[in-house]
């Protein structure tokens, strides 16, 4: 509401610095409530100011920030166009923290689309950059994308070793319980592959316990996936 109130404002007065700042802050709260279609409209205005009044890294951002509405609605090709953009506009002299935040998501799309192995030469990048800061933010998010690349290659164990310490990462930082949720899931992923179904179910309760708080969205999925996992789930799937 403080946002819309903002923009009415920002409108009223054309600066379109401050109008594209608002509209990128509504693009994810838009965005966090799986509203894609507003969050992709408020994000593509944002760039296109931006653009206009030359903030080139509000811009940047602006490109990466694209591409997680473009995953939502399915667009894996064009979350990873707008993520090569950010890193041209980036520029071989940018800000290290965003670098890694960039290379772990060409990282991250790669391995959505399937390019497990691509995906793992842009994460390696992003780990260091991470390591030599000591971010735990974003080494939480580095190896889960590690984590998710080695589990479709069937590394089943090394998943896991990433994902622990993806977890571990997100728990030191603290505040960023959805990244823990979805990083449980994932965690649950591979302990399944790896026979491990008990593990497994407990991981995924705890990550819709975690989302439940939140009032997130993915929890309707994960409580699926967690109803499909448990003893009775499985006896229907094979018809017993």
């Amino acid at each position: 509401m403080t946002l819309r109130a903002a923009l009415e404002s920002a409108d009223r007065l054309g600066d379109p610095s401050a109008l594209a700042h608002i509209h990128r802050g509504l693009a994810q709260a838009e965005s966090y409530a799986k509203r894609a279609g507003d969050a992709r409209a408020h994000i593509e205005r944002a760039i296109e100011l931006f653009d206009k009044v030359g903030d080139v890294p509000a811009l940047t951002e602006s490109h990466r920030q694209l591409s997680v509405v473009l995953e939502v609605q399915g667009d894996l090709e064009g979350a990873l166009a707008h993520h090569r953009q950010a890193l041209e506009l980036l520029g071989p002299d940018g800000e290290s923290r965003l670098r890694s935040w960039i290379l772990n998501g060409l990282g991250w799309y790669h391995s959505l689309l399937g390019r497990h192995r691509e995906a793992l030469a842009f994460c390696a990048t992003a780990l260091e950059l991470a390591r030599a800061h000591s971010d735990d933010y974003t080494l939480g998010h580095v190896l889960n994308s590690i984590g998710h690349a080695r589990h479709h290659l069937g590394a089943h164990d090394e998943a896991v070793a990433a994902l622990e310490k993806a977890l571990a990462h997100f728990r030191r930082v603290g505040g960023v319980p959805w990244a823990e949720a979805h990083t449980l899931a994932s965690l649950a992923d591979s302990l399944l592959s790896l026979g491990q179904p008990e593990r497994a179910r407990a991981l995924l309760g705890e990550a819709v316990r975690i989302l439940d708080r939140l009032g997130h969205p993915d929890a309707v999925v994960m409580r699926e996936k967690l109803a499909a996992l448990s003893p009775q789930g499985h006896r229907a799937a094979r018809g017993g």
